[in-house]
């Protein structure tokens, strides 16, 4: 997709990572990132988050602002919840995601309904942004960051039998409601298109980055200084996790 200065954009996250206040985790940090970039380029950037059982709205992180959706959030709708929650508890039935979907849903159509395109950060059996999508008309940008059956599978969190088909069911419906889709990686790219049967057209590959070019000077990076380098052995050193699910086994 082409730049297009002065986009009224909103900022999906269905599971959101804490971006309100430091420490910020690698996820917030890449959030963080992506808004303060696309601000950069001169669109107006809203953000609607879920944490903590709490949706969020943020105008370019700056101010963030509880969310309240009248129509499930008290009433009738909000006893039925609380009926069907407890059944499907007691009875152990299939989970669908079904309430925190459609709450989070008609909170972007609330507050997100004037944007020209919404951007999600996709998570596992959130499909709020693609219903608002449908509802609205509003195009979904997906922000793909790695194959989530995966990272539960190497988590021994996977679902298994009729869940993980209604699961696989539910996201795959989500995905394809999309107008296009951002990779954070080549490899999350393929791994996306064959697990989804997106088209491959429509995925963009937008690598993760590093701040180390804005924290280090050019005479502090050894392969610029002056000299020869030796013949002695190079160490790269690696300062974060590194776990299965990030796909080396």
């Amino acid at each position: 997709m082409k730049d297009q200065p002065g986009l009224r954009i909103g900022y999906l996250m269905q599971l959101g990572a804490e971006i309100r206040q430091p420490p910020f985790d690698g996820p917030a940090n890449h959030v963080r990132h992506v808004v303060e970039g696309l601000i950069a380029r001169g669109h107006r950037v809203q953000i609607l988050f879920r944490l903590q059982n709490q949706i969020w709205l943020s105008e370019g992180l700056h101010r963030f602002t509880p969310v309240r959706v009248a129509l499930i959030d008290q009433g009738p709708l909000r006893w039925l919840e609380r009926g069907i929650r407890r059944v499907q508890s007691s009875l152990r039935l299939p989970y669908l995601n079904w309430f925190e979907s459609v709450r989070f849903a008609l909170a972007a159509r609330d507050h997100l309904g004037d944007n020209d395109l919404w951007y999600e950060r996709t998570s596992w059996m959130g499909y709020g942004g693609a219903l608002g999508s449908r509802w609205t008309g509003i195009p979904l940008i997906l922000e793909d960051n790695g194959d989530h059956l995966a990272d539960l599978e190497a988590k021994q969190m996977a679902p298994a039998g009729f869940q993980k088909w209604l699961s696989l069911r539910l996201m795959n419906r989500a995905v394809h409601q999309s107008s296009a889709v951002i990779s954070s990686g080549a490899g999350w790219r393929e791994a996306f298109i064959q697990r989804w049967s997106y088209p491959a057209d429509k995925v963009t590959v937008v690598e993760n980055g590093t701040r180390l070019v804005h924290l280090l000077k050019r005479e502090n990076i050894k392969v610029f200084q002056a000299e020869e380098p030796g013949d002695h052995a190079v160490k790269l050193v690696y300062l974060g996790g590194f776990y299965p699910w990030h796909g080396v086994p």
